[in-house]
């Protein structure tokens, strides 16, 4: 059985509402062969739709690490694909939050069980902050030990882009 990510209706139903009418503005699929989730949408500053998850694949033709990896997309207002970005380590990783800052660098929040972007895995999960470029290019990421449900807390505050 072939599962194929079908989450962009919730993108799509986000800019109907945003239109203030009932009029469909666009639908846009991506996906590998196997499960993919998406956890986060965010519109940044310049109105592009930046999209976070999870794949259990290449997404993209991206390198698979393993396990369950985390992914970034970004579109346009039209729809229109940019990138796709896809890291993690051999074990599962999620993403569950993001966040853009005002110049355009993006902040994924979520958890791991493995030892992410060289940052050694010191509890059963660490809880990570990675930060991106405008481009989707991978700044740093930051863990500390914690529960999952504290990765969607990270980027509740305002963030700094240091």
């Amino acid at each position: 059985m072939t599962h194929a990510v079908h989450f962009f209706s919730l993108v799509a139903t986000c800019l109907w509402g945003a239109a203030g009418h009932l009029s469909w503005i666009w639908t846009a699929q991506r996906g590998t062969s196997f499960w993919d989730y998406a956890a986060a949408v965010n519109v940044d500053k310049s109105g592009n739709i930046v999209v976070t998850g999870d794949a259990t694949g290449s997404l993209d033709n991206n390198t698979f690490a393993g396990s369950r990896d985390v992914f970034l997309m970004k579109f346009n207002t039209s729809g229109h694909w940019h990138w796709t970005r896809q890291h993690g380590s051999s074990a599962s990783d999620n993403a569950r939050a993001l966040k853009s800052d005002d110049e355009g660098n993006i902040f994924l929040a979520g958890y791991t069980f493995g030892s992410l972007d060289q940052n050694a895995n010191v509890g059963s999960s660490d809880v990570f902050l990675s930060k991106f470029d405008n481009s989707g290019k991978l700044l740093w990421t930051k863990d500390t030990p914690g529960e999952r449900w504290m990765a969607t807390l990270i980027l509740e505050s305002p963030i700094s882009s240091s």
